[in-house]
Parts: C-alpha cells; sequence; structure tokens
C-alpha cells in the first residue's frame, strides 16, 4: 500500500495536563489573527491555550543577512518556526505548532487529547501532524479508501516516512523531543529548503519520528487560498491539494467546497482531464472493487 498504517492503540488516561498552542503570525496579519483565535476561541478545550508568537518578517531576514536560496518570506518562515520550538522549551509538555491558516474543528480538541496527548501507548514519536497536505493522487486514493473504511470516532495514525507530504500548518511537539528537533533545524548553515521540505527531510532519514493523524482533524482555513509565502495569485496546484485537505478531514463539509471545485472545472479542466476525472471518481466510490 502507498500509505504505512500506524494502527490505533487504547487510551490511557493520565495526569491533567494543558495544551499550549502557538500561532504564528504577522504583525500585519490582523485579520488572519482574529479569524484564528475566534475560530479557536469557538471550539476550545478548558485544557487548551492558546498564544500568538509573532511572526520574523523579510525585515528580520535582511537585517540578519540570512544566507541561502529560498526567498526572504520563505526564511522568515523558516525562522518563525525554528525559533519557536526554541522559545516552547520554556513550557511543560507537548506544544501545538501552527500557522495562522489552520483551522480547527468542533472534536479537534477531543481527538487530541484523547488519541494523542493522553495515549500513553501511542509511543516513539517526535511530532504528530494534525493534517498535512498530500501531493500525489494514488495517496489520495488510498486515503479516501482509509477514511470510508473508518469508523467515525476511530483515529489512526500513518508514518510520514512512507508517503510524500508537504506543509506544516499544523503540528504537535513531543515534550522530550523539542531540543532534539531544534538542534536538528539550527544545523541548516544556509537556508536553501523550505520548513516543511526539509521537516520532511528529516524524517525520510529517520532522524526525527513524525506521524500524521487521520482522517486529519485540523485542515486549512479560507486564509489559506491567499498564501503569505506564494508568490502571484493563488495556482490550480494550491487550490487543488488544499481542497483536497479539506474534503478528506475528519469534519469535512463537502457541500462547501461545491463553489471553489466548479470554478477550478471551469479554469483548469479540458475534455482529457474531465474523462480521467470521471474514472477516478468512480474507482473512489465506496463500491468500487477489484476482485
Amino acid at each position: 500500500p502507498c500509505v504505512s498504517r500506524v494502527s490505533p492503540t487504547p487510551v490511557l488516561q493520565t495526569e491533567i495536563w494543558q495544551l499550549e498552542c502557538f500561532y504564528i503570525n504577522l504583525d500585519s496579519a490582523s485579520q488572519r489573527r482574529q479569524n484564528l483565535e475566534s475560530n479557536f476561541n469557538a471550539v476550545r478545550s478548558p485544557r487548551w491555550n492558546l498564544t500568538r508568537y509573532p511572526a520574523k518578517d523579510v525585515a528580520f531576514v535582511e537585517a540578519q543577512n540570512i544566507p541561502g536560496r529560498l526567498r526572504p518570506a520563505e526564511k522568515a518562515c523558516f525562522a518563525s518556526h525554528r525559533d519557536l520550538i526554541l522559545q516552547s522549551m520554556q513550557v511543560e509538555g507537548h506544544v501545538m505548532i501552527m500557522e495562522d491558516d489552520a483551522c480547527f474543528g468542533r472534536l479537534t480538541c477531543e481527538a487530541v487529547d484523547r488519541h494523542i496527548v493522553d495515549n500513553a501507548q501511542l509511543a516513539g514519536w517526535d511530532m504528530v501532524y494534525t493534517d498535512v497536505g498530500i501531493p500525489n493522487i494514488g495517496d489520495m486514493v488510498e486515503m479516501v479508501r482509509m477514511r470510508q473504511q473508518l469508523d467515525p470516532v476511530t483515529l489512526n495514525f500513518f508514518d510520514l516516512r512512507a508517503i510524500a507530504y508537504a506543509g506544516a500548518t499544523a503540528y504537535i511537539v513531543h515534550k522530550d523531543s523539542k531540543r532534539k528537533l531544534y538542534d536538528l533545524l539550527s544545523q541548516a548553515a544556509t537556508l536553501d529548503v523550505p520548513y516543511d521540505l526539509y521537516l520532511r527531510k528529516l524524517v525520510v532519514e529517520s532522524r526525527i519520528t513524525a506521524l500524521a493523524a487521520f482522517p486529519f482533524v485540523t485542515t486549512l482555513s479560507d486564509d489559506a487560498d491567499a498564501s503569505q509565502i506564494q508568490l502571484g495569485a493563488h495556482g490550480m496546484t494550491e487550490t487543488a491539494l488544499g481542497l483536497f485537505r479539506k474534503m478528506i478531514w475528519r469534519e469535512r463539509d463537502l457541500s462547501a467546497q461545491r463553489a471553489l471545485l466548479a470554478q477550478l472545472d471551469r479554469d483548469f479542466c479540458d475534455e482529457e482531464s474531465r474523462a480521467f476525472g470521471t474514472l477516478w471518481a468512480a474507482m473512489a466510490n465506496r463500491n468500487f472493487r477489484i476482485k
């Protein structure tokens, strides 16, 4: 199979704790700040705290003369995540790190509490992503199959070494792995690879152990359609990959995506792609079977 699953494990309740959540946000992005905080406050658990981390900006990158081939905005993103992980060492316990286009659902806190933080038998992880971008069509199809087969309350995990992925919108860092992760990130003398792909390289090389919760327990907000990292208009690729994340997550609303799906079809699909799309749609149906 394309995806290597980690079997779900019994939930063992441990000590009472607080989960500290940090989100990275530019000073100039006040609307994003308001949107994320409103979303969080509407669904939060009493045991969750949310703190804004002021994002590094292009001016910081230029003032520090940070070397590397990345664009200044991408360097600022990398530096923001790295330095936030350093700051998180001041906090006890696991921490959740997010970009400001993350979106919580009403079941997010319960899922993370029960199946990740309070799950003493889910051992050996450094990071757990609460959602990721999936660029490979084959992996997408398998995820659709997995989602159809899972019990609605079941949360599975898959080992990210077994799958191509992108994104670092929302992830949890183990309480004992903060220093390890920061040290590995600090080894990048020049910033040549985007932050999410640098993390993926560490995962593929087995230098960190990263899992992804599935079905995803967070997703992208509408603010993701106006990414601050990508240059230019939001393209077909970013739109399609972002839509898949919204359509596969635990609390999806397929009807809410109709307008954007129609726009993709109108702007980017031709006769050939529509023909193959119909075949893939049939294969994604839960009644499709290969004997």
